[in-house]
């Protein structure tokens, strides 16, 4: 498997342009862009049975922007937004049957503000207030 943490390719050369990695049995696992050995653009991740797992985009080989979390069963099961890799404003995460399990706001990579969480039928479970 081609590791797209690493910036250079099995010859040394920087990685540039469009990639792909893949798993052990020739399974996509991986691809997105790569400028002078950084990631950069639109990266998808699969898993093994082939179901999108994480889509994103990264800058100068930091995670940024808008970035989805999928189940092996294809549906979602948590969205967030990075600056320069730090978690930063609205995160939620998804119970397995859709519904919303909990949401709130990061700064800087730390929570921050309210923090609710729900059961599994929409029910608000809990409330939480980080400084």
């Amino acid at each position: 498997m081609h590791d797209h943490n690493q910036p250079a390719d099995e010859n040394g050369n920087l990685r540039e342009g469009f990639q792909q990695g893949f798993f052990a049995d020739g399974s996509l696992s991986w691809e997105g862009q790569f400028i002078a050995g950084k990631k950069s653009g639109n990266w998808r991740f699969y898993l093994k049975n082939g179901q999108l797992k994480a889509t994103g985009d990264y800058l100068n080989n930091q995670m940024t922007g808008y970035w989805q979390w999928y189940r092996i069963n294809g549906q979602l099961m948590q969205t967030g937004n990075f600056d320069a890799d730090q978690k930063t404003g609205l995160w939620k995460r998804y119970h397995e049957n859709g519904r919303l399990l909990d949401q709130g706001h990061f700064k800087n990579g730390k929570a921050t503000g309210l923090w609710e969480t729900f059961t599994d039928d929409g029910e608000l479970l809990k409330s939480k207030n980080y400084s």
